[in-house]
C-alpha cells in the first residue's frame, strides 16, 4: 500500500473530508476550527477505508488495503504515528479519549463489504449499520465533549437513516456490481423478486417495497430528531444540517422510487444551499 494514504498532508485530507461526493461534506462552517480540524481527520480515516472497499481502483488490493489501514491505526492508538493523517488522529484519540474499538468497528464494516453483498432481514442490515455508520456519530459526539447513553441511541439513529437513504438512492449504482441492501425477507414479503431488482426491472410490487423502507428509515429521523434539543447552537444546526439533508434526499427517493433501479437522484445546489440557510433557525 503506497505510504501516500497514511502520509498525506493536511490540506489533502481536509479537503477529502469537506469535497468528497457523498451527498453532504462533513464539518461544516457550523463547526469551530478546532474541532472541525478533528472531524476531518476522522471523517478521513473513515472515507479512504471505505474506498478501499468500494472504488475500482482498489480492485484486487482491497483487504491489503484495509489490513494496512488497520495496521497504521493499532499504530497510531500506541503513539506510534510519526506525521500525516495518522499523526492526527492519534492526537484526535488522545484528546478528546475516543475509544479505538468505534475505529475497528468501521473497519471491520468495510471488511464485511467484501464478503457479503446481501442482507436476509431488517435487524441484520441494522446490525451491518451499527459498525458501519453509528460509530462516526458517537465520535461525533465525544468530540464535543458528550459521552451519554440516550445521546448515543439517537445519534445511533441519525447516522444510520442518511445511510439508508444512501442506499435507496444508490440502487442504480449497487445493483450492477451486485450489491444489494434492501433486505431479503422484506422483498419475499412485499412480493418482490431479487432476480427482477438485481436485473433493474421495476414492478408494483418494489414501488411497495420502496414505501415501505422509506417509511422504516423515515422512523430512524424521527427518532434521531430527539438528539436536536440536546445539543448547543453549532453542533445543534451542524447535526441537523445532516438530518434535514437526509429527509430532503429520502423526500427526492419517495418521488422517484419508480425509476430508482434505473437512475440516481441527487439534490441540486440550490436546494442544499436551502437547506444550508434553514439551519440558522433550528
Amino acid at each position: 500500500m503506497p505510504d501516500y494514504f497514511s502520509h498525506m498532508p493536511e490540506k489533502t485530507w481536509t479537503q477529502l473530508a469537506q469535497n468528497h461526493y457523498e451527498n453532504f461534506p462533513v464539518a461544516s462552517f457550523f463547526i469551530r476550527p478546532k474541532q472541525r480540524k478533528a472531524i476531518c481527520a476522522v471523517y478521513a480515516f473513515a472515507r479512504m477505508a471505505d474506498d478501499f472497499a468500494d472504488e475500482p481502483a482498489f480492485e484486487g488490493t482491497r483487504s491489503q488495503a484495509l489490513k494496512h489501514w488497520r495496521a497504521s491505526l493499532e499504530a497510531c492508538a500506541g503513539g506510534e504515528a510519526k506525521d500525516g493523517l495518522f499523526k492526527a488522529l492519534s492526537e484526535v484519540i488522545q484528546e478528546h479519549n475516543l475509544p479505538v474499538s468505534l475505529f475497528h468497528d468501521l473497519l471491520d464494516a468495510f471488511e464485511q463489504d467484501l464478503v457479503q453483498s446481501r442482507y436476509q432481514s431488517w435487524e441484520g442490515l441494522m446490525d451491518y449499520a451499527s459498525k458501519s455508520a453509528n460509530p462516526v456519530g458517537r465520535i461525533y459526539l465525544r468530540i464535543f465533549g458528550h459521552d451519554d447513553a440516550q445521546m448515543d441511541a439517537y445519534s445511533d439513529a441519525i447516522c444510520t437513516a442518511p445511510q439508508f437513504t444512501n442506499f435507496w438512492q444508490d440502487l442504480s449504482v449497487d445493483l450492477p456490481i451486485n450489491r444489494l441492501y434492501i433486505p431479503l425477507a422484506l422483498m419475499d414479503d412485499c412480493g418482490v423478486d431479487a432476480g427482477d431488482v438485481l436485473a433493474q426491472q421495476a414492478s408494483d410490487s418494489f414501488d411497495s417495497l420502496m414505501v415501505e423502507l422509506i417509511e422504516k428509515t423515515q422512523a430512524l429521523y424521527d427518532q434521531g430528531r430527539e438528539l436536536l434539543p440536546m445539543l448547543d447552537g453549532r453542533l445543534r444546526r451542524e447535526i441537523g444540517l445532516i438530518v434535514c439533508g437526509g429527509q430532503a434526499m429520502l423526500s427526492k427517493v419517495r418521488a422517484h422510487k419508480g425509476t430508482l433501479l434505473v437512475k440516481r437522484p441527487k439534490l441540486n445546489a440550490l436546494e442544499k444551499a436551502s437547506l444550508a440557510l434553514r439551519m440558522w433557525w433550528v
